[in-house]
């Protein structure tokens, strides 16, 4: 027995590692988790728009950032803050009834591995808050309204503004630590890659610079940039909006490849880079809508196959002899380009959707490496069976790399998302399994692609526009409020914000929506 007793301490001893080691890899997977970033627009230069983790809902607010001075903190996440963010019939979130700033609809927030995030107003400032509380750790005059999302550098985040000036300003400390001028307005987002910083102005210029400011080169373009740019190794991507997209050289601008897409222009949409493609969204040339258009081809296709056969048809200008209305190649809006020399392969069949000025949603990366973007159909496999403003749906689906065609996402149900219209789509975002949608007047959304479950996270305003939308996980306002004629509510602000379809952002576990009215971050209310 005496011998079995140092074999009894090791047992112990040896159990006390393996409890050690476990708890070091859970908070090693937590510190992971939570270290993600969201630096630039959709998280990199590829514009991928993901993260590796969900978030298990339902979900709640944390914090409400509305001002340098107003940031409303969720009791029910702090034991030490105090405000009821608890939504619920009848009750309005304590959110004071005017601002005095305006966030445009086509800003992100971004968010370092410091914890801190960071945006900017139409009213021209800056801000950084604290991503944990929301508290304001600086704030900087930019001197002039900011339509565009930022990018954070090493030391340095980089804003840009409508009259043409790029601003860099310490992480930290808030201060101005260069400045550049472009000569006319910048609306696309900030792109930074292998260490510079890429812009472009309505003009035409794209400019790089390093990160101290120093010109590396521009390159003129055939007309004006309102769309966004993407990267990937020593290639930039943009299109100009005569429709001519283009592969420069990062190391001196040179124009490595272009081609005439089709399209009336590239604003509100950015590429993405994967694979061997870089994906395109154009805004459709014949309109920016898509209220039963399409419908009589739908009316024929007796299956999934037999539909999609048909709109490579209609896209090509097939009418089926008169029986398919509206039939062209002008309707072509979705491109998969090689990333070399930007020649195709293949034909996208993705018939017309979105609308009310808005040309579709550009595509997302999820993490099983599929092409998601929306499609127009009656066999939808994922969202719902029915949308307003067609007769049938549409539906979410990866696009095959190799054929164009359409990779349905089954998993055994259809989610039932709501509410689901054809002209009012949402702008993607992805987290773990979990694709996440977005639009400022419907909210927010989430479906776990996996599941086949959708959830309402955010609905603003609970009885709105004729529908209920109590069953949203956070509404801010019970009932819309009456507002002076002109106005954007539900909240006064200073300006009418500009539109756009913007995905949420997330980073260490969380969500960070850009409102027009504030930042706002959501977590797991488990």
């Amino acid at each position: 027995m005496k011998e079995d007793k140092p074999v009894t301490k090791l047992n112990k001893a040896g159990n006390l590692l393996l409890k050690s080691i476990c708890v070091l890899f859970l908070l090693l997977t937590e510190y992971i988790t939570c270290a993600q970033s969201w630096p630039q627009f959709q998280q990199n230069a590829e514009r991928h728009g993901r993260v590796e983790n969900g978030i298990e809902p339902p979900f709640r607010v944390r914090w409400i950032w509305t001002g340098k001075d107003h940031v409303l903190r969720n009791q029910n996440s702090n034991a030490d803050w105090s405000d009821d963010l608890d939504s619920r019939p009848g009750y309005d979130l304590p959110i004071r009834d005017s601002v005095d700033h305006t966030l445009a609809g086509t800003i992100q927030p971004v968010i370092g591995n410091n914890g801190k995030v960071y945006f900017a107003t139409m009213e021209g400032w800056a801000y950084c808050l604290d991503a944990d509380s929301g508290a304001t750790l600086w704030s900087y005059d930019l001197e002039a309204p900011s339509l565009s999302t930022a990018a954070i550098g090493d030391s340095i985040v980089v804003f840009t503004t409508v009259y043409g000036s790029v601003k860099a300003i310490h992480l930290d400390k808030g201060q101005l630590l260069w400045q550049r001028p472009t000569g006319f307005a910048i609306t696309s987002h900030v792109l930074i890659h292998q260490g510079y910083v890429v812009v472009a102005n309505q003009f035409g210029t794209v400019f790089c610079l390093n990160q101290a400011g120093n010109e590396i080169w521009s390159r003129q373009l055939s007309a004006g940039i309102t769309g966004n740019l993407a990267a990937f190794e020593n290639l930039i991507y943009v299109g100009s909006d005569d429709m001519i997209f283009y592969a420069l050289s990062l190391n001196d601008g040179e124009v490595i490849a272009s081609t005439r897409l089709t399209g009336q222009h590239f604003r509100f949409t950015h590429p993405v880079v994967y694979g061997s493609k870089v994906w395109v969204t154009s805004a459709s040339f014949p309109i920016l809508g898509s209220e039963y258009v399409m419908e009589s081809l739908m009316d024929e296709a007796s299956d999934f196959e037999q539909e999609e056969d048909f709109i490579r048809r209609w896209l090509m200008g097939d009418d089926n002899g008169g029986s398919w209305s509206d039939a062209s190649k002008d309707w072509e809006h979705v491109f998969a380009l090689d990333k070399n020399d930007l020649s195709r392969d293949f034909i996208i069949p993705a018939g017309p959707v979105d609308g009310v000025g808005f040309p579709a949603p550009s595509v997302v990366l999820d993490n099983k490496e599929r092409v998601l973007t929306w499609w127009k159909t009656r066999f939808p496999t994922l969202t719902a069976a029915s949308a307003f403003g067609t007769k049938y749906s549409l539906d979410i689906a990866a696009i095959d790399t190799v054929t164009g065609g359409r990779k349905r996402i089954d998993p055994g149900k259809l989610s039932g998302m709501w509410p689901l219209e054809t002209d009012n789509l949402y702008a993607m975002s992805v987290a773990g399994d979990q694709v996440w949608l977005r639009q400022a007047f419907r909210g927010t959304q989430m479906i776990d692609m996996d599941q086949g479950s959708a959830r309402l996270v955010v609905a603003p305003i609970r009885y709105n526009d004729g529908g209920n939308f109590s069953g949203a996980d956070v509404n801010y306002i019970d009932q819309r409020p009456a507002l002076p004629q002109g106005t954007y509510g539900p909240y006064l602000m200073p300006n009418r914000p500009t539109e756009g379809r913007t995905p949420p952002a997330f980073a260490h576990g969380r969500i960070y929506i850009a409102e027009h009215f504030g930042i706002v971050c959501l977590e797991t209310a488990k």
